[in-house]
């Protein structure tokens, strides 16, 4: 779980992916902020794969969620980035790569992402039981009953949630999201 709930200077909460490869599944990273870049994740140059991530309310005026610079990639399967109050979902500079499979991207302030190439991907209120943006962490993430991102995800069955049904979107969702 990536939540600070406080402001970072420059960037958010995970930063600085150059140069290498940063592999993320089954997280929440939460109520994150930025001054310039990046609420949620920063990444420049390097590589990013998120697999089944919830990634909600986070800030900064380019790429609230995640922004990629400098020819940086950023992969996103079976994810959601959502209600990013200041910024888009996901920034991507031109020379740089964003892809979405079978993800999510909602209600983000300014767009839900500025470039991407997509398979299988939805625009829904992800339908959490109980999300709030008060700025605290009394938030349940969990996919409520009537969420659109239950059995959503990767369809493949080497994807398939815990219980043995289709890959839910985020991170509670996938062969790992069984916490």
């Amino acid at each position: 779980f990536f939540s600070s709930r406080r402001r970072h200077t420059r960037y958010g909460t995970v930063t600085g992916v150059q140069t290498c490869a940063l592999p993320i599944s089954n997280v929440i990273v939460a109520g994150n902020s930025g001054d310039t870049d990046g609420g949620g994740l920063y990444i420049e140059g390097g590589t990013s794969t998120w697999w089944n991530v919830t990634a909600v309310g986070n800030e900064a005026p380019s790429g609230a969620g995640v922004a990629v610079i400098d020819g940086g990639t950023f992969y996103l399967y079976s994810s959601t980035i959502s209600d990013s109050n200041v910024g888009e979902g996901v920034y991507a500079e031109s020379a740089s790569t964003f892809s979405a499979t079978y993800s999510n991207l909602y209600g983000n302030d300014t767009a839900d992402s500025t470039s991407s190439t997509t398979t299988g991907n939805i625009t829904v209120d992800p339908g959490f039981t109980d999300w709030t943006d008060d700025g605290t962490d009394n938030d349940d993430l969990s996919l409520a009953a009537r969420s659109a991102l239950i059995d959503a995800g990767n369809p493949s069955s080497s994807y398939y949630d815990a219980d043995g049904s289709r890959n839910d979107i985020g991170a509670y969702g996938g062969p790992g999201g069984g916490w």
